[in-house]
């Protein structure tokens, strides 16, 4: 398919899918697959899971926030630990933090409050998202066995 076609292809998928027409499609391109299916299966010689694309991600990987400020903190054990929400954070370079929640809703003010407060400018503080293919690079690794709640069938 040609560049060009990429529109009229999409389109028609669209227009059959707000028909409520099943569309079975098959492709390696896993930004198409998550901008185009409702649900996906990911297959590594065996049937490895069936689920929505969000769901998938949200079984598979933690709630996290990006926290960026000017400079670095200078004490960023004492900003951000035992903040509402915040479960844990690793130190990514200067001034680059990332922090598990627990809801990004509730933690993202307290963190923000509390890089302020600490003197801080904040450059920015936005959850940290994955694609669909950071959930099949991690299905497919050889090095896991099995992942609690992903065994290849979907949750009804």
């Amino acid at each position: 398919m040609t560049y060009d076609n990429v529109g009229v292809y999409e389109g028609l998928l669209d227009a059959l899918r707000s028909r409520g027409v099943t569309i079975f499609l098959t492709t390696h391109r896993l930004d198409e697959a998550e901008r185009l299916c409702d649900r996906v299966a990911i297959l590594s010689t065996t049937l490895r899971v069936i689920g929505r694309p969000a769901d998938l991600r949200d079984r598979l990987f933690a709630k996290t926030l990006r926290v960026v400020t000017r400079l670095p903190l200078d004490r960023p054990d004492v900003v951000l630990n035992g903040l509402p929400g915040v479960q844990s954070w690793h130190d990514q370079g200067p001034g680059d933090y990332l922090l598990t929640v627990t809801d990004p809703a509730v933690a993202a003010p307290a963190v923000a409050r509390a890089v302020v407060a600490a003197g801080a400018d904040v450059l920015s503080i936005g959850e940290a998202s994955h694609s669909l293919e950071d959930v099949y690079l991690l299905l497919v690794d050889p090095g896991i066995d099995g992942i609690d709640g992903i065994d290849g069938r979907e949750d009804r």
